[in-house]
C-alpha cells in the first residue's frame, strides 16, 4: 500500500491517504475528499493497450474491489456516525426520564406529607 500526501481544498491542511483510499476526510476542519484515485486507475486501465485480455481483466476486479472498499468505507463511517447520534440521544431520553422520575417522586411524597399532616 503506497501513501501519499493530498492538500484539503477548504482549510489546505495536509492529508495522507493510501493508494486503496477513493474519499478521504480533513482531520482539522472535517471536509470529505474525494481523491479520484480510483478514476485514476479506471483510465489507466483504459489507456494501457498493451495489456492482455487477462491482465485487463484482473484490473478490472482490482477497480471493482476499491470501488467495494471504499463504499463500504463511507457506509461504515456513515453508521458509525448515526450510531454516536443514536447513543446520544438515548443519554438524553434518560436523563430526562430521570429528572422526572425525582419530580414524581417529590410531587408523590409531598402529597403524602400534606395527607399526613391534615388528616
Amino acid at each position: 500500500m503506497k501513501l501519499e500526501q493530498i492538500k484539503c481544498p477548504a482549510c489546505g491542511a495536509s492529508i495522507n491517504i493510501s493508494d486503496l483510499t477513493e474519499f478521504a476526510d480533513c482531520e482539522y476542519c472535517g471536509t470529505q475528499i474525494r481523491t479520484g484515485i480510483i478514476l485514476q486507475n479506471e483510465k489507466s486501465l483504459d489507456t494501457e493497450e498493451d495489456l492482455s485480455p487477462q491482465e485487463r481483466a484482473i484490473k478490472r476486479v482490482e477497480v471493482d474491489y476499491l470501488r467495494a472498499r471504499s463504499e463500504l468505507k463511507r457506509r461504515e463511517t456513515e453508521f458509525l456516525e448515526k450510531r454516536a447520534e443514536y447513543k446520544e440521544r438515548q443519554n438524553k431520553i434518560q436523563k430526562e426520564q430521570l429528572k422526572l422520575g425525582i419530580i414524581l417522586h417529590v410531587i408523590f411524597w409531598g402529597i403524602v406529607g400534606m395527607i399526613v399532616l391534615l388528616s
